[in-house]
């Protein structure tokens, strides 16, 4: 067989090396041109950015300030000397500011704020007004910044006084995203011609002028006092003649009014039937009158008035009323105050008001409130009142009556009662006929009772509340001054013959042995044994049993001593409870004070 070689020729290093670099070249290039096409591209999307938002910018702010409106008060544009009254524009010392009345009468203003540009507007056409201090918004968004905004120094025309038509000259410069930068500056002329406006004819001038006329030459100037035939402008005054023909009919004068009166008239005081009669052109109540006499009630030119026949003045007696103007309902007295233009009233009393409402300082028929049984305003009996100008009465509903708008419940016996004995924690003691009380270490004993306060009428107010127990004899040392709390015994399904120190009902536990209680909301009440036995211990648990109250719960104490755990100078107390026969009276009571409900 013949053997056959095969050569196989490959790359040398170099070769290699040469590849590699001519293809990082062309890749880095191709590379450069990709980032470079990118940045372009950024480049060109930010000027679009900012050429947007500066052409809604311009033409926004060209519009406003080309509708502004002249400033006729002066009550937008404020500042002394440079605008105020008159004017269309106000900028500040800067000129980065301007302030203008637009076209909704609102007082409209551009300003630069940091780096940014922004706008408020008052709520009317005042600048002094919170809202247009405090509250701003802003015209560009974040993305740009306004390096300037500059208002052009030349006012011209921005005043009433010069014969220019308002223009504003402004130059903004903005900078966006990637350094695009634009610069821009504007002028806005006003849309309106800049006349004369607002301006109020004054009486009796002319073009600014003061005239001197006559009879209907003055009339068209404004003026209007007196009759046309009397009237004058006298110097830009508006006047007119009191005596002489002038520009009267014949047979007329002018009276000492300004009317044209007949030449032989009546002198005030003289008896008349019309006002052409009297030289002062004014008959009322029959007589020649100073004035027309009719701007006010109780008001006369005859001798019922207080000023003298011929002089209009206040009828001078609070008993008479000779034009019939005063009438008797409520608290009017049916005739003139006499001192003054105003029919009489009466300040106290009912007289004409409804019932529970009285006559106030005023002269008004106002709410008239009472205490029980004080028979005014047309509300009687013994258990009615006045109350908002309602007549409301109560009734206790067979609780004792203090006749006083307060009535008195006595629940007696307790709805169930025993005591826990410290000592015996396992036995009951509901059938007792006494409770006890004692403050001896690890033996305390505590009464714990109940009441059912559901014969209290529903929307009562409990004005006060008080738990008694009958105290009759002591064990050990006299409690004489020793201090004893009632508190709020918080479980209401307690049985009175299971009940122990430690549980409340067969199966039930006490959440600490001796009793549940609480010492606020609602708080206890405490007192002091007497000095003696045979006497009524009282505690005041006004709280705890309006918290019964307003929760439909029976009334639950637990009574104990103030300091227990004594093991020298201890006390026993000795009360009866309600398995008490002998006399019945001396059981645990609990006497209740409330308001009923009007009805």
């Amino acid at each position: 067989m013949q053997n056959v070689e095969c050569k196989i020729k490959g790359f040398t290093l170099v070769e290699l090396l040469v590849a590699v670099a001519v293809f990082s070249i062309i890749g880095g290039i191709a590379s450069e041109v990709l980032v470079s096409g990118l940045r372009a591209q950024r480049k060109s999307l930010a000027y679009q950015e900012l050429l947007d938002e500066s052409s809604y910018l311009m033409e926004y702010m060209s519009r406003s300030l080309r509708m502004a409106k002249k400033d006729l008060s002066g009550t937008c544009l404020t500042t002394a000397g440079t605008a105020g009254p008159k004017y269309n524009y106000e900028t500040n010392g800067s000129r980065d500011r301007i302030r203008f009345l637009n076209y909704q009468n609102i007082c409209q203003e551009f300003f630069l704020d940091g780096n940014q540009l922004k706008e408020r507007e008052s709520i009317d056409d005042t600048a002094d007004n919170s809202q247009f201090v405090q509250t701003s918004s802003p015209l560009t968004s974040g993305n740009l910044q306004v390096n300037l905004f500059q208002i052009d120094p030349f006012y011209g025309g921005w005043s009433q006084d010069d014969n220019l038509q308002p223009k504003v000259t402004f130059s903004l410069e903005i900078q966006g995203k990637e350094q695009a930068k634009i610069k821009i500056q504007t002028t806005v002329s006003q849309r309106n011609p800049d006349i004369q406006k607002g301006e109020v004819p004054q009486v009796c001038y002319l073009n600014g002028i003061p005239q001197t006329c006559d009879g209907a030459a003055a009339t068209a100037l404004g003026c209007t006092a007196g009759d046309e035939g009397c009237r004058r402008c006298s110097a830009g005054s508006c006047t007119y003649y009191t005596s002489d023909q002038h520009y009267c009919s014949a047979s007329f004068v002018c009276s000492a009014s300004g009317t044209c009166t007949l030449t032989s008239c009546y002198a005030k005081g003289t008896a008349c039937t019309s006002e052409s009669q009297c030289c002062s052109g004014f008959c009322a109540d029959g007589v020649c009158c100073d004035t027309a006499c009719t701007g006010s009630t109780c008001q006369r030119c005859d001798s019922y008035s207080y000023a003298g026949v011929g002089n209009c003045g206040y009828v001078s007696s609070s008993a008479q009323d000779p034009r019939n103007e005063c009438g008797t309902t409520g608290c009017y007295t049916g005739n003139c105050s006499g001192t003054g233009y105003a029919c009489g009233y009466y300040t106290s009393d009912q007289h004409n008001c409804s019932t529970c409402t009285a006559c106030n300082a005023s002269g008004n028929c106002a709410n008239a409130d009472t205490d029980y049984g004080d028979n005014l305003y047309g509300c009687t009996g013994t258990h009615s009142k006045c109350s908002s100008g309602s007549c409301v009465s109560y009734t206790c509903g067979g609780h004792f009556d203090n006749e006083n708008g307060t009535c008195t419940a006595t629940v007696q016996p307790g709805a169930k009662d025993t005591y826990l004995n410290g000592n015996a924690k396992t036995t009951n003691y509901g059938t007792a006929t006494y409770l006890y009380i004692l403050n001896r270490s690890s033996r305390a004993m505590r009464p714990i009772v109940e009441f059912n306060i559901t014969g209290i009428p529903a929307g009562a107010t409990l004005n006060s509340a008080s738990l008694q127990l009958y105290y009759y004899n002591y064990a050990n040392t006299n409690p004489s001054g020793k201090t004893v709390w009632a508190y709020k015994q918080t479980h209401t399904d307690w049985v009175e013959n299971q009940a122990t120190w430690n549980i409340y009902r067969t199966g039930s536990n006490w959440t600490t042995a001796g009793g549940d209680y609480v010492t606020s909301n609602p708080s206890g009440g405490s007192t002091t044994f007497p000095a003696s036995k045979l006497a009524w211990m009282s505690w005041d648990v006004l709280a705890i049993v309006q918290d019964a109250y307003a929760n439909s719960i029976p009334a639950e104490f637990l009574i104990k001593f103030e300091t227990e755990g004594l093991s020298a100078n201890y006390s026993r107390g000795y009360f009866y409870s309600n398995n008490y026969t002998t006399d019945i009276t001396l059981r645990p009571q609990l006497i209740i004070t409330y308001t009923p409900t009007p009805q």
